[in-house]
């Protein structure tokens, strides 16, 4: 347990950031522009 304390996550930013890079080198750039404009959207509705 005091080994996960230890543990720092990294910033939400620099995690997203992250996703995406990942997320870029699978998917072309039309259809990653429709699905993040579809998340974005479904998160302004949410919040």
């Amino acid at each position: 347990m005091a080994k996960q304390n230890a543990i720092k996550e990294e910033p939400l930013e620099k995690q997203l950031w992250k996703a995406a890079d990942k997320f870029h080198k699978n998917i072309d750039a039309v259809k990653a522009e429709q699905v993040i404009m579809v998340l974005l959207t479904n998160m302004h509705d949410i919040g």
